[in-house]
């Protein structure tokens, strides 16, 4: 059961100055990247917490006692120390010698926590007293590669016969060895199990950005990055860590302009964190390995100008895909219309540096920042009953008609979902008589485009990857619905399309 981070620090604090030797190590115990770490380097960091000399050492990687008691030394060493010793390598290192005895001694595989203990006895104590008085914590036992009855047996000769305190940080669901549980029942006084505390630890990883601009910024959308962070389910702190200083290196990179963008910055920070932690990350059990090139459909390979990110089911009994599971649970269910280019996300994704020059001339042309000027006209003509043709725009109004008819003529929709947004919009005007057709000649003038100008421009794979992404259930593109798209005369050009494929 998770304990309140508070309280487990009340506990350190009285165990790490008591006068009297606890000959008990302590256990953090959590999920990676729940914390453990940070909590942990905090306390070491904090002067009101301790007196003793503070040794941090993580074990990941240490593949024997050697390489362990040399780490030891040099974590424990005054800086004088270090350098005298440095060149002398393991022959020179504590208590190597007694631990190494050869194929058929000690470490040959036969050893076990008592015997460990009893042979490296003289010069475990030599090892205790360079950090007696210390607060010594071993981090990501799991990840050790020495036998856990080799290692913990070197922790035991600490607590048992020093005034060294031990704190062990391990996500102990990795830890299934016979000897950690015989080892925690004889050495570990007391283990806390720690899960995440987003809300400290987002405060913590934005006060380590230096640039102060944006750090105050990263401080007025932190419930935005918590909302986003609770969404995503991972409950992990490093990764959340290195979401807020990639994030940090883009938005320095911003026109100051930019940064005032409320809307601009809040999609860009939404966007960012969906990549980052779904594509780049991939924290997901679920997903089958989603990389940043995914987030380009297959289809717009090698267009640069792409600015939506989408994944639409064409059969609704049938599981969604990872990168459909990612859209529901941020709930962006007609994809993302990104505020720079999927080209470029990719890029920063993938090389982890901004072009500044790049990012801000591709922000520019954002919805966020260009506003509805930017957007084509049959997507103005989508947004009909919102127009106030009472501030005199009438004139853009059909200025947009003549340019969506002028499009249509001259072959320029050949995306698919643009192109049914054009169907819906022609429909909707045909009917409300702004424009010169009938419903019944739009209908017939959509199908004739679709012989003539549609299919004329596609190749073999497209006209797959109509077939495959656009069925019978599509109902949207670019973030908004066909106007109409239950009607009987949207569905008869839609089924016309389809069948012409």
């Amino acid at each position: 059961m998770s304990v309140d981070r508070t309280e487990v620090k009340k506990f350190l604090k009285n165990w790490a100055n008591t006068k009297s030797k606890p000959h008990f190590a302590v256990l953090i115990e959590g999920r990676w990247g729940c914390g453990k770490t940070h909590f942990v380097t905090k306390l070491l960091e904090d002067d009101a917490f301790t007196n003793r000399k503070p040794i941090y050492l993580s074990v990941f990687g240490i593949a024997d006692i050697q390489s362990l008691e040399t780490s030891l030394f040099y974590a424990s060493a005054s800086k004088v120390t270090k350098t005298l010793h440095k060149g002398v390598g393991l022959a020179g290192s504590i208590f190597s010698g007694a631990l190494t005895l050869g194929t058929g001694g000690i470490l040959g595989g036969t050893a076990n926590l008592n015997k460990v203990v009893d042979a490296a006895t003289s010069q475990l104590e030599q090892s205790a007293k360079n950090m007696d008085g210390a607060l010594l914590v071993l981090d990501d036992l799991e990840r050790c590669q020495i036998p856990m009855s080799e290692l913990l047996g070197v922790v035991n000769r600490f607590v048992e016969h020093g005034d060294t305190r031990v704190i062990l940080c391990a996500n102990t669901d990795d830890l299934l060895d016979d000897h950690f549980i015989a080892f925690k029942e004889k050495v570990v006084g007391h283990s806390f199990l720690l899960e995440s505390d987003p809300e400290n630890a987002l405060a913590s990883f934005v006060a380590e950005i230096t640039q102060s601009e944006v750090s105050e910024l990263l401080l007025h959308y932190t419930n935005d990055i918590r909302e986003l962070y609770d969404r995503s389910g991972y409950h992990n702190l490093r990764a959340l860590r290195q979401f807020v200083w990639q994030l940090a290196s883009i938005l320095e990179k911003m026109n100051e302009g930019y940064r005032k963008n409320h809307k601009l910055v809040q999609n860009l920070i939404i966007q960012f964190f969906i990549f980052f932690i779904e594509f780049k990350l991939d924290l997901s059990d679920e997903t089958s390995d989603l990389t940043p090139s995914e987030l380009l459909s297959k289809y717009d390979n090698g267009k640069d100008e792409v600015r939506h990110v989408y994944e639409f089911s064409f059969d609704k009994d049938k599981e969604p895909t990872p990168k459909e599971r990612v859209f529901r649970k941020y709930e962006q269910h007609n994809g993302i219309t990104t505020v720079v280019t999927v080209q470029q996300w990719i890029s920063i994704l993938t090389s982890g540096v901004v072009d500044g020059n790049r990012l801000n001339a591709e922000l520019a042309q954002s919805n966020e920042v260009a506003g509805v000027a930017s957007w084509p006209s049959w997507k103005r003509l989508w947004h009909l009953y919102d127009w106030d043709f009472s501030d005199g725009s009438e004139h853009e109004f059909w200025s947009d008609i003549e340019d969506m008819q002028s499009q249509l003529k001259g072959g320029s929709y050949i995306e698919v979902g643009e192109f049914l947004h054009v169907v819906g919009v022609s429909l909707m005007l045909a009917d409300h008589e702004l424009i010169d057709q009938t419903v019944p000649d739009t209908i017939a003038a959509m199908k004739t485009y679709i012989d003539e100008k549609f299919v004329a421009q596609l190749t073999d794979e497209r006209c797959r990857g109509v077939t495959e992404r656009f069925g019978r259930h599509l109902d949207s593109y670019d973030g908004l619905g066909f106007i109409g798209r239950e009607d009987d005369e949207f569905r008869e050009v839609l089924n016309y399309l389809v069948e012409k494929m």
